[in-house]
């Protein structure tokens, strides 16, 4: 990893010799003398005999300082002091930096650089495998973690649709509120430049006009300190994808409890996959299936539907609560009321044992305390109080069930009529 520590005037990004319209940074005869950097003088080692000759960049003073044995002399640039001369050109076009360095054999690298903000007045720039993300290089500045979690503050987002990135304060990591409130925060961002905007915990919004999964950091400098924290990524998504979910089965008896469920999605852009509970089935299979071995069980699987414009749709199926035909889920007694709750209920109507002609008529009556609206095996009835459904012997099944559903808590009763 080759390093070059420059230095700027406080506040301006073109900090060398030249900047040029597209924000390119053109630089000459840089000093390269030494990989130490220091914050200030009071930072540097004491001078001694076994370092005369040694140089080290000072960032307080904004100079190279060299041992001539006994203490630490300015360097006033003196040509024989100069190690290696380089003529950089570094530009930037999307937040990310690129070194032309016809003397460097790094010259011409498609990878950009990071750029570290370590104060107001200098950065660190280092060729690295992850250009964009921030890295904290100098040996003399203190490098702490924890300090807190950064992410989008809208997940996810559409293509042109902006967001802002929000820092929340780890406040166990020993710093206070107050230095939170103090520090300055640098932002970095995989398609964007660098923001300047140093308000606490939170960036500018950010634009994005590229889809997929791009992700920003965040250089933290606090009461000397300086932390980089990598942000949860941002999804964002191109052609919108439209799904429906529907389920059938579930039944143990009727179904084997093998519950089916279908998703019909469509986009301008070709679907290019659907993940069920985390497996890519790819593009074609669009149905996914469970078995339950008990009544009520259930299940709904997670949908993630994805297309050829990098558009990630996740979708909800419904819930399936596993059924059986077989096991009723309450026992009515002729002439005795049977409270049932708000919804589908399996009934067991157990005076069917004991009546073999099958002819005549079930009088069903249920009452609430309201509006009441209740159906009996698909015949229904709606009332204010109280509602009588009369459903012929042959409309039950020949187990003796009958399927009751109603809006509210219900009391219901049931009547021979030979």
């Amino acid at each position: 990893m080759k390093k070059v520590a420059l230095s700027f005037v406080a506040g301006s990004i073109c900090f060398l010799t030249a900047c040029t319209e597209d924000n390119s940074i053109i630089t000459s005869t840089t000093k390269v003398e030494s990989e130490e950097l220091y914050a200030s003088l009071d930072d540097v080692p004491d001078c001694t005999p076994k370092l005369k000759g040694q140089s080290v960049a000072v960032q307080e003073e904004n100079a190279f300082f060299e041992c001539n044995g006994d203490r630490w002399v300015r360097n006033r640039g003196d040509s024989d002091s100069v190690e290696e001369d380089h003529s950089i050109l570094m530009s930037s076009s999307s937040g990310k930096w690129r070194l032309e360095d016809t003397d460097s054999p790094d010259a011409g690298r498609d990878a950009p650089f990071d750029i570290v903000s370590l104060s107001s007045s200098s950065l660190a720039i280092e060729i690295v495998d992850e250009p964009w993300t921030p890295s904290l290089s100098s040996s003399s500045v203190q490098h702490v973690a924890d300090l807190g979690v950064c992410q989008p503050e809208t997940n996810p987002i559409d293509k042109g649709e902006s967001v802002r990135w929000r820092f929340s304060a780890n406040l166990s990591s020993g710093y206070k509120p107050i230095d939170f409130a103090k520090a300055t925060y640098e932002w970095f961002f995989e398609d964007g430049a660098p923001s300047s905007d140093q308000t606490p915990s939170a960036s500018t919004p950010v634009t994005y006009t590229k889809t997929g999964l791009t992700q920003a950091s965040l250089v933290i400098n606090i009461n000397g300190a300086v932390g980089m924290i990598s942000c949860s990524p941002l999804q964002v998504n191109g052609d919108p994808i439209s799904c429906e979910c529907t389920a059938t089965g579930g039944d143990i008896t009727k179904d084997g409890g093998k519950a089916v469920w279908a998703a019909s999605c469509t986009s301008l852009s070709p679907i290019t996959g659907y993940v069920w509970e985390g497996i890519d089935f790819g593009a074609e299979v669009t149905t996914f299936s469970h078995s339950f071995s008990a009544k009520g069980d259930t299940f709904a699987p997670t949908l993630v539907v994805g297309n050829s414009d990098n558009t990630v749709q996740t979708v909800t199926c419904p819930t399936v609560v596993a059924t059986d035909a077989s096991v009723p889920d309450y026992v009515m007694v002729a002439d005795e009321f049977l409270t049932l709750p708000a919804g589908e209920h399996s009934v067991y109507l157990s005076f069917m044992e004991d009546y073999s002609s099958s002819d005549g008529t079930i009088y069903f009556t249920c009452q609430a305390n309201g509006a009441l609206d209740v159906s009996i095996n698909g015949v229904e009835d709606s009332s204010r109080y109280f509602v009588s459904i009369e459903l012929p012997f042959s409309e039950v099944g020949e187990n003796g069930f009958v399927t009751i559903t109603s809006n509210v808590e219900t009391k219901c009763s049931a009547e021979l009529l030979p």
